[in-house]
């Protein structure tokens, strides 16, 4: 248990006559109720004592005790405003069907004055004990989790020692809602809520698809990659997906096109034989549904360098034999 405190921290002259005597313990009070651990006293409450106990002269003065009668029990008198828990959403506006980020605070709205080495600042926040925080939206389809993609919580815990909590918030339903926290388990007053609007629109503008190209010539036996560049302004790319046929369009084969980069993706055809005409086209989803396709394009598949070099030389052989078979044939005439 921590040491008492042994020196008289407020002092007042007494009358000699009857009457009410008063302490400001302003001081003491705050200390005993700040959130900041480290800054805060253990609450024993107060002892009134002689300034001068082993005084020769004899003096006595008495105090009514809170039993004695509601008219001259003592009393403390406290005057303060009450901490609050502070909603901080990361935008204002987001797409239906989006997840957003949300911290709850809980604070202290005149905070506490903290001597550090040759400086004075103020701190707000609060760290002592535990705090559940009540939550809930304007909103029909809206709700709150732990995780992007959890299950729905209506409360949340801010654990002794934390000062803040972070939770998401999900809505399907486009317009104007209102998210809210509030305290439980504390007096009506004692913690100040808070709220903070949302705007949740809907999203019909489909992916913008562009600079859709081949990173090098389609060859035989070798992949053929594909790149595109593909964004999305309102709830963001969800998919994209490159899509191929070697059948003149009759089936099809479909390929996911991976992130490379900001707003690039890549894919690659599998490796076709010479002379193949593939026809290809590249389709992108956003999170709302909304998709967007480029035209079906074709290229055929061609032989590298090497290939017409073992082509032309099998011809020069080819011919040079035809040459000598001509030459004996006409040497034997001969």
């Amino acid at each position: 248990m921590p040491e008492r405190l042994s020196i008289f921290s407020k002092s007042v002259h007494v009358k000699n006559y009857s009457g009410w005597v008063s302490w400001d313990v302003t001081d003491h009070v705050q200390k005993f109720l700040n959130g900041i651990s480290e800054y805060t006293w253990a609450n024993y409450g107060w002892e009134i004592s002689d300034g001068s106990e082993g005084s020769s002269s004899g003096y006595n003065a008495s105090f009514c005790s809170r039993e004695f009668s509601e008219e001259y029990a003592p009393t403390l008198t406290l005057v303060f405003r009450p901490p609050r828990v502070d909603l901080v959403v990361e935008k204002t506006s987001l797409m239906a069907g989006e997840w957003v980020k949300v911290t709850v605070k809980r604070v202290s709205q005149d905070g506490i004055i903290v001597h550090t080495a040759d400086r004075i600042i103020k701190k707000d926040w609060i760290s002592r004990g535990n705090l559940i925080v009540k939550l809930s939206s304007s909103s029909s389809e809206g709700f709150f989790s732990l995780t992007k993609g959890g299950d729905p919580i209506d409360e949340v815990v801010i654990s002794d020692g934390s000062a803040q909590v972070t939770v998401y918030y999900y809505d399907s339903a486009a317009g104007e809602h209102v998210l809210s926290v509030g305290v439980k388990s504390y007096p009506p007053g004692y913690y100040v809520g808070d709220s903070e609007p949302l705007l949740v629109v809907v999203d019909t503008t489909p992916p913008t698809i562009s600079s859709v190209r081949m990173l090098g010539p389609p060859l035989m036996s070798e992949p053929i990659r594909f790149s595109v560049s593909v964004s999305d302004e309102g709830s963001g790319v969800m998919r994209v997906t490159l899509y191929y046929s070697t059948s003149g369009g009759e089936t099809w084969n479909e390929v996911e096109m991976l992130p490379k980069g900001e707003g690039v993706y890549e894919a690659d055809v599998p490796p076709q034989r010479v002379f193949t005409e593939v026809l290809y086209r590249v389709k992108a989803w956003d999170f709302a549904g909304n998709a967007a396709e480029t035209p079906t394009k074709r290229f055929t598949v061609g032989a590298p360098s090497w290939v017409y070099m073992v082509i032309f030389i099998s011809i020069a052989i080819a011919g040079s034999v035809g040459a000598l078979i001509l030459k004996r044939r006409h040497y034997k005439k001969s």
